[in-house]
């Protein structure tokens, strides 16, 4: 008959044998984590870039028709052209994860603003 003695020492045994396995898989899914951090880090630091990006092709698109593109010969296909771009710009816009760059992308120039009054 297996002596209590060696039940006890084959139970803490294989408890501390659990606990190391256990720390090796907690480790593991710790580098893990940190690995997509990083990884999410630089997704949103590229969606930034975008939105930057974006904001300054639609700075562009207003300054080009506040120096005539609009007008001319087919003025009404140029009027639709820069709307789709714009469109188009706003749209790549929202909802970019990382809250602070789309909300910037989101602001109007106070001079576009003040000339659609």
């Amino acid at each position: 008959m297996i002596g209590k003695r060696f039940l006890t020492v084959l139970a803490l045994g294989g408890a501390a044998g659990l606990g190391l396995h256990q720390d090796a898989a907690n480790s593991e899914l710790v580098a893990q984590v940190k690995a997509l951090e990083t990884r999410v880090t630089t997704v949103e630091g590229y969606l930034a870039a975008q939105v930057a990006a974006d904001k300054a092709l639609i700075t562009a698109i207003d300054t080009s028709v506040e120096q005539g593109f609009t007008a001319g010969i087919n003025f009404e296909a140029r009027k639709t052209l820069v709307a789709a771009w714009k469109a188009r710009s706003k749209s790549a816009a929202a909802g970019v994860p990382g809250g602070k760059a789309a909300a910037a992308a989101e602001a109007v120039d106070p001079r576009i603003e003040r000339r659609r009054r």
